[in-house]
């Protein structure tokens, strides 16, 4: 019986996930991507380096969701459920960001440190030149995600000159 709700489970947020893909391809296709974005709004695609399951996957959607709620000024932020394409390896993430028009790409990727605890990197670059803006590894246990979403989050907000959370 287990396996048979946890099927229904994946299955509904394949649903959900394939729905904000199409939403989001929809939106930028009859919007002209890039084109026709207001000039003062800020566009992140944030995204896992290499899987939407896990840890990279949770982070992400928690950044993506403080962006959206913290500064009017981010438009069009860009979560893990668009990467359908990108976990089979054929888009670059500069590549996804210009295909949504962002401005910037934040890919965040976890890997295990020397002392064997988690190691999350962070790395924000624009899209247009992919220059990377900041960069930073955050040695963490994973135990508080929020906790760690949190200061990627205002960390990342920081280096790029905007409100940090609560702030």
């Amino acid at each position: 019986m287990s396996t048979r709700n946890e099927f229904r489970t994946a299955v509904a947020l394949g649903v959900v996930a394939g729905g904000f893909l199409a939403g989001s391809f929809l939106f930028v296709v009859l919007r002209g991507g890039a084109d026709s974005m207001p000039d003062d709004r800020l566009v992140i695609a944030v995204m896992p380096a290499n899987s939407t399951e896990g840890s990279e996957g949770l982070i992400a959607e928690g950044v993506t969701r403080e962006l959206t709620r913290i500064d009017p000024t981010i438009l069009g932020v860009v979560g893990p459920a668009t990467l359908g394409r990108r976990e089979s390896g054929t888009i670059e993430p500069l590549a996804l960001g210009r295909t949504f028009g962002a401005h910037l790409v934040l890919v965040i990727e976890v890997g295990e440190s020397v002392s064997g605890s988690a190691s999350v990197r962070v790395s924000l670059k624009e899209v247009e030149d992919g220059r990377e803006v900041w960069v930073a590894t955050y040695d963490d246990d994973l135990v508080d995600v929020r906790a760690l979403v949190h200061q990627i989050t205002g960390d990342a907000l920081e280096a790029l000159s905007l409100p940090s959370p609560g702030g």
